[in-house]
């Protein structure tokens, strides 16, 4: 966390990010889903997702066309869904060499719906089987 502290402060310094805009996004759905947006950027209805790395894995990004990994990638989708935010900046720095990636996320609905569904699925898996021990 200390790197993406920094990073948060770089950003704030230089007029790209808004101070303090850290906070908890819940599903409307269900409050055990939720996650933690790093920020918002001064750019309006934008979110920014800060990630540490070695420099393999940035390397790794880049020479597979920027593909985000897909965690990645399905968890600031998510974000957007449920905060109805229009994109996402995706800060990589890499914590060997100190180089810093970003790559701006547009949130798609078709994948926000699709990884709500499965949420939803799982947690029906959860309650079913809840209520199957219960009995």
């Amino acid at each position: 966390y200390v790197v993406e502290e920094d990073i948060r402060k770089r950003l704030e310094g230089i007029g790209l990010a808004m101070p303090n805009t850290s906070f908890e996004i819940y599903a409307d759905y269900d409050q055990h889903v939720k996650g933690h947006i790093d920020g918002m950027t001064n750019k309006g209805n934008q979110i920014y997702e800060i990630k540490s790395c070695v420099q393999a894995q940035l390397d790794f990004i880049r020479n597979n066309g920027d593909k985000l990994p897909k965690r990645h990638f399905n968890q600031v989708q998510a974000y957007m869904h449920h905060g109805r935010f229009k994109s996402c900046l995706m800060v990589y720095v890499a914590r060997d060499t100190g180089e810093i990636w970003t790559k701006e996320v547009f949130y798609l609905p078709v994948v926000g719906a699709s990884i709500e569904q499965k949420a939803k699925s799982v947690l029906k898996m959860y309650d079913d089987a809840l209520l199957k021990n219960k009995y």
